[in-house]
C-alpha cells in the first residue's frame, strides 16, 4: 500500500509497504485523513530522537472506517463500517504507571508505538480506536488527536472558571486552547502570535486581546491588560526559547505556567529561580494526554474545528503537504489517504 515513509534523518519520501497483519485484539481502518503534527517535522529531522529502525510510516492524528475487526476486538462495541478517530498511544493498563493514573509513562509504551496514519490502511489496538460524533465530519475527525493534546495544556495550565489566561503560539494547539480556555470560563484571554491571520481566529474563537509580538512588547501588553498583575495561567506553545523565557514574567504571583510545546534539544532553560520563589509559581509542561481522549472525541462538536483545516493533499502528494507546513501562514494540514464515501 502507499504511504508517507521516513526513511531516516530528513529522508521522507512516498512508497510502498506490506500491509500490517490483523492481531487478534486489533482493528483495521481505511483512512481518510491524517494530520501533519508540529511535533512530525521533528521526528523528520530527528529533534526527537532517531527511530531504532527504518522506514516508518509518518503520521499519528486521524479519521477513517473500520473494515475489519480481529476476532477478540469485542469489547468496545466497533463494528465494519463505523466512522472513527484514534489516539496513537497504547496503554498496557496492568503496570504501575497505568495503574497510578499516570497512563502517559506506561512502561510498555515505546515498545507498543503502532505504525503511522499516513498511509492507505492502519492497524492499531482496539483500545486505542474511538467512534466519532454523527455530527462530525471526517476532516473535523482528523483533529480529534491534537484537541486531545490541547486539552491536557489546559488542564495542566489549571485554568479554571474566573482565572486569565495567556496563550503564547497560535498553531492548530493554541487555537485550540484558546476555544478550550473560553469553554473553561476563563475570564481574560490573551493570545500571542506573529501571524495577523491566526490572531484573527484567535479573536474569533474568544481571545480577549490578540497580540502581535513583532509589533507589539508581549510583556507592555500584558501588564496592561491585568493591571500590573500578569496571568494566573501562562500557556507557551511557541517552542521559541526567547519567548519561553518571557513565561516567569508574564504569570502572576501563584500561577502556573504550562511549556506545552517542543524546544531544541540543546536548549537549557535559564530558570531564575528568585522569581519562581517570590511568585510560588508552579511550572509544568505536557506530555501526551492520559485518560483524556474521549473526553476530547466528546468535545469535538463544541469546537470551531473547519477554520483549523488550511490545505488538503491526496495521499500520493505528502512529501508535499510537508512543505506546505512550513508555511506558517498554514496551520492544519490534512492528507487525505482514501474517498470519504
Amino acid at each position: 500500500m502507499k504511504a508517507v515513509l521516513l526513511n531516516g534523518i530528513n529522508n521522507l519520501q512516498m512508497g510502498d509497504i506490506t500491509e500490517q497483519p490483523l492481531g487478534p485484539t486489533e482493528v483495521r481502518v481505511k483512512v481518510a485523513y491524517s494530520g501533519i503534527c508540529g511535533s512530525d517535522p521533528h521526528i523528520v529531522d530527528g529533534n526527537l530522537g532517531a527511530a531504532s529502525t527504518y522506514p516508518i510510516i509518518m503520521g499519528h492524528e486521524m479519521s477513517g472506517t473500520i473494515v475489519e475487526l480481529g476476532e477478540k476486538a469485542k469489547i468496545r462495541g466497533l463494528k465494519v463500517g463505523d466512522r472513527v478517530t484514534g489516539s496513537p498511544s497504547y496503554y498496557c493498563g496492568t503496570c504501575d504507571m497505568c495503574r497510578n493514573g499516570k497512563e502517559n509513562f506506561c512502561e510498555q509504551f515505546i515498545a507498543h508505538i503502532p505504525p503511522g496514519t499516513m498511509a492507505e490502511t492502519l492497524v492499531w489496538d482496539e483500545q486505542q480506536i474511538y467512534k466519532l460524533p454523527d455530527e462530525i465530519s471526517m476532516e473535523e475527525g482528523a483533529l480529534a488527536e491534537p484537541v486531545a493534546a490541547a486539552l491536557r495544556g489546559i488542564e495542566r495550565a489549571e485554568v479554571a472558571p474566573g482565572k486569565s489566561v495567556c496563550i503564547c503560539g497560535l498553531g492548530v494547539i493554541g487555537l485550540l486552547q484558546v476555544q478550550l480556555a473560553r469553554l473553561a470560563g476563563a475570564s481574560k484571554i490573551m493570545a500571542v502570535d506573529v501571524v495577523d491571520s491566526k490572531l484573527e481566529l484567535a479573536k474569533q474563537f474568544g481571545a480577549d486581546l490578540c497580540v502581535n509580538s513583532k509589533e507589539e512588547d508581549i510583556l507592555d501588553a500584558a501588564m496592561e491588560f491585568t493591571d500590573d498583575v500578569g496571568f494566573d495561567c501562562v500557556i507557551e506553545a511557541t517552542g521559541v526559547p526567547a519567548v519561553a523565557e518571557e513565561a516567569f514574567n508574564l504569570v502572576a504571583r501563584g500561577g502556573t505556567v504550562n511549556f506545552f510545546a517542543v524546544y531544541p534539544m540543546d536548549y537549557f532553560f535559564p530558570m531564575h529561580l528568585a522569581t519562581s520563589y517570590f511568585k510560588e509559581l508552579t511550572v509544568r509542561s505536557t506530555f501526551f494526554y492520559p485518560y483524556l481522549f474521549i473526553k476530547a472525541v466528546n468535545l469535538l462538536p463544541r469546537l470551531q474545528l473547519k477554520p483549523l483545516i488550511s490545505k488538503i493533499f491526496p495521499l500520493d502528494q505528502g512529501v508535499e503537504a510537508f512543505e506546505a507546513h512550513k508555511d506558517k501562514e498554514n496551520i492544519k494540514i490534512l492528507i487525505q489517504s482514501n474517498p470519504v464515501e
